[in-house]
Formats: C-alpha cells, sequence, structure tokens
C-alpha cells in the first residue's frame, strides 16, 4: 500500500513516485557499460559529498546508531537523475546489503514536470520514500556541511527501519513512535557537535517556550489536575544567530529555516524528559510530533 507520509510539508511527493522502484532495479541491471553526462557526474559528486558528511558526524561522535546507519544504509546509497516518467540509476549497487537510491534535486529539475513541485517547495529539504527506497534531498539552496551530514542520518535511519524492521506507515501511532526515535536520535547528535554552545541556546528556547506555557495557565507539559488535554505548544522563533556558532554558518535562509524548526522540537522534547517520567515522556512526545504532522497536513 503506497503511504500518504514523508516529512512535513512533502506531501507532494507522495503522488509522483508510483513506479520508481521497479524503474530503479531495472536500471541497475543494465547500468554497466552505460554513459554518463556531466550532469550525473555531478549527481555522483553530490551523493558522496552527503555521505561525506554523515560519515565524518558518525566517526566524530562515536554514536553507535549513526555508525549502524552509515554501514547499513549509506555505504550502499546509488546516485540517480530524474528523468520524465521516474529516476534513472547512475551507479551499481553492492550485492551483500539492500540498495538505497539518492535522488538529489537540483535547480534545473524545475524543467521537469515531475519534480518541479518538489524543487520549488522550501518546505522539503530532505525525505525518504519507502516505497521506492528512495532518500530525496535538494541542492537548490546552499546548506552547510554538518546540516547536511545530520539530516541524511536523520533520512538514512528511516531507510534502514524500514529496509530491515518494516512497520505500518498507515498507523498513526506506529508513524508518530519512528519519527520520535529518530528525532531523539538526531537531537543526541546534534548535542554533541555543538556542545556547551547548543545545550546553551537550548536551555533559552526551553525558558522562552515555558514561559509561553505559563501565559495559558500551564505548568510546563506536567499533567495537570483539570487541565485541557488539548495543549498547544508556542511556535518556534525566527533562527535563532548564534547556532552559528553552535553548528557551523548556515549558508541559506532555506537551512536557518530547517535548523530551526529541528531545534524547537528539541527543545520540546526536553521539557517532556524534565516534566515526565520516561515512559510518559516518550508518549507525550510522540503526541507532539504527531499534532506537528497533522498540522501539515502529513497525517489526518
Amino acid at each position: 500500500m503506497k503511504s500518504k507520509r514523508t516529512i512535513l510539508c512533502s506531501v507532494l511527493v507522495v503522488c509522483l513516485f508510483g513506479s520508481l522502484l521497479t524503474v530503479a532495479v531495472n536500471l541497475i541491471k543494465k547500468g554497466k557499460g552505460t554513459s554518463i553526462s556531466r550532469g550525473d557526474l555531478d549527481r555522483i559528486k553530490i551523493k558522496k559529498q552527503w555521505v561525506s558528511a554523515a560519515e565524518k558526524i558518525a566517526h566524530e561522535t562515536k554514536d553507535k546508531e549513526a555508525l549502524a546507519v552509515v554501514s547499513a544504509v549509506l555505504q550502499n546509497l546509488v546516485a540517480a537523475a530524474p528523468t520524465s516518467g521516474g529516476v534513472r540509476v547512475l551507479e551499481s549497487s553492492r550485492e551483500d546489503i539492500p540498495f538505497t537510491v539518492f535522488l538529489p534535486l537540483v535547480s534545473q529539475d524545475t524543467s521537469n514536470k515531475t519534480f518541479k513541485d518538489i524543487v520549488l517547495n522550501r518546505g522539503i529539504f530532505a525525505t525518504y520514500q519507502h516505497q521506492n527506497r528512495t532518500i530525496i534531498v535538494k541542492e537548490v539552496e546552499p546548506s552547510s556541511e554538518v546540516w547536511k551530514g545530520l539530516m541524511l542520518l536523520h533520512e538514512g535511519h528511516h531507510a534502514g527501519d524500514l529496509l530491515y524492521e518494516p512497520y505500518d506507515l498507515d498507523d498513526p501511532e506506529l508513524f508518530s513512535d519512528h519519527e520520535r526515535h529518530v528525532h531523539n536520535f538526531q537531537n543526541r547528535l546534534t548535542s554533541a557537535i555543538g556542545g556547551f554552545t547548543y545545550d546553551r541556546l537550548l536551555r533559552k528556547e526551553v525558558a522562552r517556550i515555558r514561559t509561553e506555557l505559563k501565559k495559558q495557565g500551564l505548568d510546563g507539559v506536567k499533567r495537570q489536575a483539570g487541565a485541557s488535554t488539548n495543549l498547544t505548544i508556542p511556535n518556534r522563533t525566527e533562527y535563532y544567530a548564534e547556532l552559528d556558532d553552535a553548528l557551523t554558518p548556515a549558508l541559506s535562509q532555506f537551512e536557518k529555516d530547517a535548523r530551526q524548526t529541528s531545534f524547537w522540537i528539541h527543545a520540546v522534547f526536553m521539557i517532556y524528559e524534565e516534566d515526565r517520567p520516561l515512559h510518559d515522556a516518550e508518549v507525550g512526545k510522540s503526541i507532539f510530533l504527531r499534532m506537528v504532522y497533522q498540522r501539515g497536513g502529513v497525517l489526518k
């Protein structure tokens, strides 16, 4: 069954890729000896840059989960280029582990009717299409090495989960639980990279959100007698410029928006961790993410 879900604001991707997996498999089988263009070589180079950025984070943080994503998914990532009816795979795959397609979209892809909407949609930074085993990334505006690495590890984690331990993406609870786990993973890596500076900014964002919650008569996200079951989490703010010091400078407004959203999610997660017992905190995070994805039209 085709899923309607990718990441926040990525709904347009869904209805465009019905037959990609079959096309990809056929092209991999026929790929040897075929010539590729300069544009194809550029896409292969982009793939290598993203993978290198992810590997650097995994090895520098020594995070076991990140290292597992690298070995189980990213070491058999095959670059692809968009065509009018799907994708054309540019590399052959290893045979010892399942392959995943890596499709970088660039500015010129606005001329492709299938991919134009994705290229122009500023709500999409990267996404994983499980029915096609395809990680899609945007190379339309500049982004820092560290952010490319974090996003590829995030989407690579989803790819690994669905390759090795498939679950029903049409189940909102399962979807939210797995998304929560991957955000916990990303948050851990971001804190390891950003160190004291990032953690200090996170405390600042946590304080801001707590202040806004207090205006609703709430003591954080603690369960309170008589309180409404509908919790309204304050929205994210504009970009914290100090994040450039913690994570290296963002190279575009596109990257700043993606960073700030992830930073906001991290702060909300921290409040749940501080205010509730472990299991209850994890449940609360899942419910919060479900609300975010429902607001974005990804979940009903």
